[in-house]
């Protein structure tokens, strides 16, 4: 398994807009389903954490399995193309500002229930 993680900030005035574009998306996850099986990822999570200031920080979490580097992933996602694509990414896009860039995983720890413990990213880098 390998995640990746990538974030956006939503303005205050957005937030409302970006809440009915996923509504929307919701009501029919058939391409979303077609374009993730396709492309490799098998679990995706977005939240919405509200900052001080009024705005929101969208985090897009994505898992996949290791057959191919998070670049890959992300290029394969952008590149993939079917009718929820041609209706979602122009919108997603808006929101982001343009493609997303991964963030940099500087701690992870796995609880992996059978006794033992993984750090994972100290164990990438050795």
């Amino acid at each position: 398994m390998a995640e990746i993680a990538f974030t956006s900030t939503i303005t205050a005035n957005r937030v409302p807009d970006f809440r009915e574009l996923l509504d929307e998306m919701k009501r029919d996850k058939t391409g979303l389903i077609e374009r993730a099986r396709d492309v490799g990822y098998y679990r995706e999570r977005m939240f919405l954490q509200p900052r001080s200031d009024g705005d929101s920080q969208l985090i897009v979490f994505l898992e996949f399995d290791h057959t191919k580097s998070a670049q890959e992933l992300i290029d394969d996602v952008v590149a993939y193309e079917n009718d929820f694509t041609k209706w979602w990414n122009p919108r997603y896009i808006e929101f982001l500002g343009g493609p997303p860039s991964i963030a940099e995983t500087v701690f992870a720890w796995d609880d992996d229930r059978s006794g033992g413990v993984t750090d994972q990213v100290d164990r990438e880098e050795r």
